[in-house]
């Protein structure tokens, strides 16, 4: 299967646990550079206030990590890990702010590589 459509595959999943949950979902945002964005609602001090999430799906045949410093400036932006796309059943997802995203990359030693000083990005198949 391509990366095109183990991509494809995770978003799927991903939007059908959202639906079920109750969540809106805008499929065709207006940044290319993220998938969709989730709307959540709250009701606190009478007030509704709905909020605008993006959503990055960063999905996998297996198990990885990526983390890109150009991200850093999408405001409020989550990045959603699938794994093991191919089979329903032991499909992940782990969602995640940039700053944990970057956090979880600083405490594994991953923002001391050549890649990330260098090119503001780092990838691990086998985290």
């Amino acid at each position: 299967m391509n990366t095109r459509s183990i991509h494809r595959l995770g978003c799927e999943l991903l939007l059908r646990q959202l639906r079920r949950d109750g969540l809106g979902v805008e499929e065709n945002p207006e940044n290319p550079a993220i998938d969709f964005v989730v709307r959540s609602g709250s009701t606190c001090d009478k007030a509704p206030r709905i909020e605008r999430l993006p959503i990055l799906v960063r999905a996998a045949s297996k198990s990885a990590f990526s983390i890109s410093r150009k991200h850093e400036r999408i405001h409020n932006l989550v990045l959603v890990y699938v794994w093991n796309v191919q089979d329903v059943k032991s499909a992940e997802a782990y969602a995640m702010t940039y700053p944990e995203v970057l956090h979880v990359a600083e405490t594994m030693g991953w923002l001391k590589t050549v890649s990330w000083k260098s090119h503001g990005y780092y990838a691990n198949n086998n985290p």
